[in-house]
């Protein structure tokens, strides 16, 4: 599993509980996040997107937490995955309004 976060304020909030300077090194983080690889990208970006695409290009599943209009405007919208991997399998893990 490969955790994507933002490099600007959209980090996990688990990454900042327990004790330590260094957000990598959370016991918090580290207890939630265990075997998965993570990394940062500005998906607002277009060299973001294009990471974002070559990852769903090989994943089975794509699992984000954006609300509607945020992931049409950043490219992840089912319609565009499946342009990327016509069987991709999208969860979403909160209700849109």
């Amino acid at each position: 599993m490969i955790k994507i976060e933002s490099s600007k304020g959209g980090m996990d909030p688990f990454r900042f509980f327990g004790t330590g300077e260094d957000p990598n090194l959370s016991p918090r983080f580290l207890e939630f996040n265990r075997n998965k690889r993570s990394f940062t990208v500005n998906l607002k970006h277009p060299k973001g997107q294009g990471v974002l695409h070559d990852l769903v290009a090989k994943a089975d599943a794509v699992l984000d937490n954006y609300s509607v209009d945020v992931v049409e405007r950043i490219g992840l919208a089912y319609h565009q995955l499946c342009k990327v991997k016509p069987d991709i399998v999208n969860l979403r893990s909160r209700l849109s309004a």
